[in-house]
């Protein structure tokens, strides 16, 4: 595709001459992804299995053996059932009772189901009194009637007591006078049990809401459990060591260094110059203790060695601008936040990821060049735009 001419190289066909160029191209490039890979293979770390050997060997001898005796015996049907059994019984009372039992309570007429009958306290209550007013009436006629309608209402049993101290004695004499007593005392013993039984749902009434309430925390510990142990193995599956908050104040913190850097040099006085004296010597005369220290000839430098080897290659320092080492931290730090963002690309949305990514080229200068100033301002634009770089 090319010859000589006159002593001059004269192309004849472009497109051939296009063709081989590219094809040495991809040769040159592919030789130089085998020498990459090569001198980095050594580098490279160990695989997982390797690093977390000692892991893999005490838990496959386990498991194992553990499989062994569930497949033979067939104990995994019954482990299987039983576990089932439990989760549902255990879903049953911390989950589907309780939150059956709160919207019935707040979106429903209906309450808890009583466990005494307020008719059966009323006629209790209504047998007592005329079994008093009978028994009072019969052993007591000349009681007046407001004092006995009294002790009937306050269903007072002073005088029940009374009598029955003073048939004790003569049990098996005055066997129905104290049989009649004992009735009436009965009667009594069962209208206080109904009246504690009426107490007692009066307090469940009012604790109710908080007893299924608080059933269902366990539920919810075990949902949380559960979800710390789902995402841990998801993020080692995913080879993920950090979780989405961890991202997140990984990229807060690299972007307050940032700032940090950015706020120490805005504005900052320049470096002194060096000294121009050199360094004094301790080689004084001991035999006058008065006398000051000087520099020696020897140890006192020359203006031209005292300077920096490179201070005529230095540029003028200027306030608005950063040094070559400092734009050279700035560019790792931009770095690290672009290689955070492209390890963990899921967990932010295409919009951010596009934003914060021109942001980051615009502190980096890749837009143009940028003062500290502007630096500054694109970092507080960040803060103020993505939620996830906010301060907490």
């Amino acid at each position: 595709w090319a010859s000589f001419r006159g002593g001059d190289v004269v192309i004849v066909d472009l497109k051939e001459m296009a063709g081989e160029t590219a094809q040495l191209l991809e040769c040159m490039e592919a030789q130089v992804a085998t020498y990459r890979r090569q001198r980095l293979h050594g580098l490279r770390p160990p695989s997982r299995i390797a690093r977390n050997w000692y892991v893999v060997a005490l838990a496959a001898p386990a498991s194992g053996y553990l499989m062994y005796r569930l497949m033979k015996e067939k104990l995994w049907i019954t482990l299987a059932v039983n576990t089932y059994a439990k989760l549902g019984e255990f879903f049953q009372e911390h989950m589907l009772d309780p939150f059956q039992y709160i919207f019935t309570e707040l979106f429903t007429s209906n309450g808890r189901k009583k466990i005494h009958d307020h008719e059966a306290l009323a006629s209790t209550i209504d047998s007592l009194k005329g079994m008093l007013e009978k028994w009072m009436t019969d052993c007591f006629p000349e009681m007046d009637k407001k004092e006995m309608t009294d002790r009937v209402n306050r269903m007072d049993l002073s005088l029940i007591e009374e009598e029955f101290e003073k048939q004790v004695p003569s049990a098996v004499t005055n066997f129905p006078n104290l049989l009649r007593v004992s009735l009436i005392e009965m009667q009594f013993i069962k209208k206080e049990l109904m009246l504690a039984m009426n107490a007692i749902d009066d307090l469940l009434d009012s604790n109710e809401f908080n007893f299924r309430t608080m059933a269902t925390v366990p539920a919810w510990m075990l949902f949380m459990v559960s979800r710390w142990g789902l995402r841990g193995l998801y993020y080692f599956i995913n080879n993920k060591r950090t979780s989405k908050a961890e991202t997140h104040w990984i990229l807060r913190a690299r972007l307050l260094d940032l700032e940090r850097l950015l706020v120490i040099r805005d504005g900052a006085p320049p470096a002194p110059p060096p000294l121009t004296d050199g360094v004094l010597s301790g080689r004084a005369d001991p035999s006058f203790p008065d006398t000051p220290l000087s520099p020696s000839p020897l140890d006192t430098p020359s203006p031209k060695a005292a300077a920096p080897a490179d201070a005529d290659d230095r540029p003028p320092h200027r306030g608005d601008a950063l040094g070559r080492d400092d734009l050279g931290m700035v560019v790792l730090l931009v770095h690290g936040c672009r290689t955070m963002l492209l390890k963990n690309r899921s967990r932010f949305n295409k919009t951010d990821q596009l934003n914060v990514w021109e942001d980051l080229a615009e502190l980096a200068g890749e837009r143009g060049p940028v003062s500290i100033r502007q630096q500054l301002a694109v970092i507080s634009r960040m803060r103020r735009t993505y939620k996830f770089l906010a301060p907490h």
